[in-house]
């Protein structure tokens, strides 16, 4: 049961357990504008790139639309080709109702009255002959003109050709200018209506304060009247960078672009507008005219009184208007706000991840900062007392590396050790180092084991241990506070520059023992005697053996 009890226990602590990161202050300026500038990036990024450019916090639809047609012009003309006559829109405008597109004619090479008969085809190299023999009856060429009789006949005074049976006369391919030149100032109404079915929203580039008289004087211009759904040929090909003149010799392709972008969030969708832009899409390489532009052939057939067909061959060029729609509407949407929002926070942890781990480069980021954690204040105030123990008035320096310049422990409390009886000599000249003295000193060495009959004398305060994180550099500090078998070593050392600090401090006393006065030395050792023993040392401290810097009277009384 105690089981159960401690799983339920330890899967509530898992759940409702609150973690936190420890804290890190950086007092560094060129770190801080470092962390501060990231986080500026950050924000631009989150806020100027994902929310306001790309509006990631809304739901997107794409575009489902039509788009309808009507030319509206006529032209006249009067050529040596052929007699006056006026064009119309039914003339010109081929087919009259196409896929998102239309044609308009431009230019024409006309070959009337073409009946199916035999004549001579057009010279080239595989239909000039001499004679009937160079001819091959019943021969087809799908690029000639017919099917060869095998006759050789006359095509001019001074060149003969294969005889072949086809629509004839056949047509002459020229390249003159432009007939329907006046079809720049044909105009065509595009009806288009688009709608976004994820949304439920319809629009078409009608708008809806546009009436019938409005439609019958406006004509579009991106400056004056961009809302217009009239377009001038000649304006179209012009917004597209090409002269209308040299385009309608050979023809070509042009794409109107209706951009349907929508921002659905405002009411009513008063911010969705078509935007109109051309281009010309055919390849157009003036270093290489080989055929260029677009044409296609049409016939009209008749047919005589006497019951023989006739036909009219007509070589059409003309400009091709591609109605090309595109778009995408958003609106604001709690899904893909959240997700973004949640990938902005993701990379703001991400940055400040590599910002630690520049921090932590002491060579780079954070040479000369000061590291502070709130942890390790006590322990700092402790080793800082310590030390200060071994810095007293007295001592020549704080522990150095050298064990003969340790410092002693305090002056108050240097003669706690002392025997009874002795006197401080503060003040007094120091006797030279001599034999006698440096005895004194080895009597002293063996008197430590001699029981002490003076007043219960207290031990010095033991020194508060020190913290192993405060005595290196704080960059120091920063870069080994998670190394904890080092932070054990450094405490090992403290404590050894302790003891080796205690040691000097006993040396010391007993060296000032020795050379205070001898008759402290007689008193105590008399002290020791009327308690029962012998004048002597015992046998455990050198048994019988008498100071050399003594007499005997004094080493027995």
């Amino acid at each position: 049961m105690s089981r159960v009890v401690d799983f339920c226990q330890n899967c509530l602590h898992a759940f409702l357990d609150y973690e936190t990161a420890k804290t890190l202050v950086i007092p560094n300026l060129r770190v801080g504008c470092i962390f501060r500038f990231i986080q500026i990036l950050i924000l631009l990024y989150v806020v100027g790139y994902i929310c306001v450019v790309r509006k990631s916090y809304q739901e997107n639809d794409s575009v489902i639309s039509t788009v309808t047609t009507k030319v509206k012009g006529f032209a006249f003309t009067n050529t040596s080709d052929m007699d006056a006559r006026l064009w119309d829109v039914a003339d010109y405008v081929i087919p009259p109702q196409g896929d998102d597109s239309f044609f308009v004619l431009t230019n024409v090479v006309i070959t009337p009255n073409q009946t199916q008969s035999r004549c001579p085809a057009l010279p080239n190299p595989k239909t000039t002959c001499m004679r009937d023999s160079d001819c091959i009856k019943g021969l087809t060429d799908p690029r000639g003109n017919g099917v060869q009789t095998g006759q050789c006949v006359q095509f001019s005074t001074n060149m003969k050709t294969c005889e072949v049976f086809s629509w004839c006369p056949l047509e002459i391919d020229a390249q003159p200018s432009a007939i329907l030149a006046a079809a720049e100032n044909f105009t065509v109404l595009i009806k288009n209506s688009i709608m976004y079915p994820k949304f439920n929203f319809h629009r078409r580039n009608i708008l809806p304060h546009i009436g019938s008289s409005y439609l019958k004087s406006c004509e579009y211009d991106q400056e004056t009247d961009p809302e217009c759904p009239i377009f001038q040929l000649k304006y179209m090909v012009s917004e597209a960078g090409e002269d209308f003149q040299d385009m309608a010799v050979k023809g070509g392709v042009l794409g109107i672009f209706i951009d349907w972008s929508c921002n659905l969030d405002w009411p009513q969708g008063n911010k969705c507008h078509p935007k109109y832009t051309f281009r010309r899409m055919d390849n157009k390489n003036p270093l290489n005219d080989v055929a260029t532009g677009l044409n296609f052939r049409f016939a009209k057939y008749y047919q005589t009184p006497d019951g023989k067909e006739t036909r009219t061959l007509i070589k059409a060029y003309g400009i091709r208007f591609n109605v090309i729609v595109f778009g995408t509407a958003g609106k604001f949407g709690i899904v893909p706000t959240i997700i973004n929002l949640g990938q902005g926070v993701l990379l703001r942890d991400e940055g400040w991840f590599f910002f630690c781990k520049i921090t932590r480069t002491q060579d780079t980021m954070v040479k000369g900062s000061k590291v502070l954690f709130t942890e390790g204040e006590s322990n700092t105030r402790k080793t800082r007392a310590a030390l200060q123990d071994c810095q007293a008035p007295g001592n020549r320096s704080s522990l150095p590396g050298n064990r003969s310049s340790l410092p002693g422990p305090p002056r108050e409390h240097r003669n706690r050790y002392s025997p009874p009886g002795l006197h401080s000599t503060r003040g007094q000249k120091r006797p030279s180092r001599t034999a006698e003295h440096q005895g004194t000193e080895a009597v002293f060495q063996d008197r430590r084991s001699l029981p002490f009959t003076g007043p219960p004398v207290s031990p010095p305060p033991e020194a508060a241990p020190l913290d192993c994180r405060e005595l290196g550099s704080p960059a120091r500090h920063a870069r080994r506070s998670s190394k904890r078998h080092e932070d054990l070593e450094r405490a090992q050392e403290t404590e050894a520059v302790l003891l080796d600090c205690r040691k000097l401090n006993q040396r010391q006393n007993h060296h000032t023992l020795a050379t205070e006065t001898k008759h402290s030395l007689s008193t105590a050792c008399s002290s020791t005697e009327g308690r029962g023993g012998t004048g002597a040392y015992p046998s455990s401290m050198g048994g019988g053996r008498v100071h050399p810097g003594l007499d005997a009277s004094q080493s027995q009384g």
